[in-house]
């Protein structure tokens, strides 16, 4: 066994998971970047000044590099037609429909309320004409008037503003890129120095982080005994490592083990349960250890035993005396040790 094997193994298992995680993460908001640009444009850039005959001119709005326009309807009809949004019976939105003409072509105009006259100038997104605008809106406006079939554009204009939401759209993959750059550079930072890792500089509170996982590793090959799958003792150490997870606590230090349950519901129907395994020290560090339940009644047992002299099991008093009074309740744990320590030298 290497020099601090467990604790190393875990420090690399979790540096490498995490510069996976950085790594999938910065590409796949490079790619949302890269297909919402053109979103970004247009707000940050737009509305553009883009006259009628210009936006009639296409086929389609799929494609647009500028669709975040404001356009001007020298002749603007009200179809007479809205749709109507209600929720329990209420009315809650209401959008009128007006036409913009220019050379035998129409742009439907999705309102942010009814139709008011006089008003010809519009600004909003060039979207496709969604299916239930489709079936309500414009073919209610040709079976009233079927001379106009073909004659509207296959896209429309809604007047929605929507800015906001792209704009906090761009603000969460800003935020979450910077983020992301901040941890890729603390996981490259604690390759290179892994005594940097949390789960060395947990193990400063012992004393010198690689001087003690050593001991740890060491006493292990002499001395463990195996509790659950990744849980072990020594004489004088409790060490927990799974994968890129690494827990130690020395014995004579441990002052409250207690395990936690928790019940999972579904829609009210309690599913399944999960079991957790909490340890503090007298330096105040803790750690919790998830499960399976007969592992981690093993491994508080084992603890139990090795540690009689630390609390054990959880109530409410005992865990508002650990958050508002720790020294009392350390200094009631170093008297039972003493006492602990007294009856084994009898």
């Amino acid at each position: 066994m290497i020099a601090s094997e467990m604790a190393r193994k875990a420090v690399r298992s979790s540096n490498r998971g995490w510069l996976i995680s950085m790594m999938v993460l910065i590409t796949l908001l490079v790619m949302a970047a890269y297909f919402s640009w053109n979103a970004y444009y247009n707000v940050i850039s737009g509305p553009f000044e883009t006259p009628l005959k210009d936006i009639l001119q296409h086929q389609s709005a799929d494609g647009l590099r500028q669709y975040y326009v404001s356009v001007r309807g020298d002749e603007v009809f009200d179809t007479g037609w809205e749709m109507v949004h209600t929720e329990d019976g209420r009315e809650t939105k209401r959008e009128g429909y007006a036409a913009l003409f220019y050379n035998d072509r129409f742009l439907l105009v999705e309102l942010t309320g009814p139709f008011v006259e006089g008003v010809k100038d519009f600004t909003g997104q060039l979207v496709p004409i969604p299916a239930d605008v489709n079936s309500e809106i414009l073919q209610g406006i040709y079976a009233d008037e079927p001379a106009l079939r073909g004659m509207f554009a296959s896209f429309m204009l809604d007047t929605e503003d929507k800015r906001m939401e792209i704009f906090g759209g761009l603000a969460a993959l800003a935020i979450s890129g910077v983020l992301s750059i901040v941890l890729l550079g603390r996981t490259i930072n604690r390759m290179a120095d892994p005594t940097r890792h949390p789960i060395l500089r947990a193990l400063a509170r012992y004393g010198e982080p690689e001087s003690i996982a050593r001991e740890i590793d060491t006493e292990m090959a002499l001395s463990r005994t195996p509790v659950g799958k990744n849980a072990s003792l020594s004489q004088r150490w409790f060490a927990y490592h799974k994968g890129g997870t690494f827990h130690a606590a020395r014995l004579q230090d441990i002052a409250w083990a207690y395990k936690q349950v928790t019940q999972h519901r579904t829609y009210g129907i309690p599913t399944a349960k999960t079991y957790m395994a909490h340890v503090a020290d007298v330096y105040g560090h803790q750690f919790s250890i998830q499960a399976k339940q007969k592992e981690v009644d093993g491994l508080l047992q084992a603890i139990a035993e090795r540690a009689p002299w630390a609390l054990h099991g959880y109530s409410d008093k005992l865990a508002q005396a650990w958050r508002k009074d720790r020294q009392q309740v350390l200094g009631a744990v170093a008297e039972r040790r003493k006492a602990y320590s007294a009856a084994a030298g009898r």
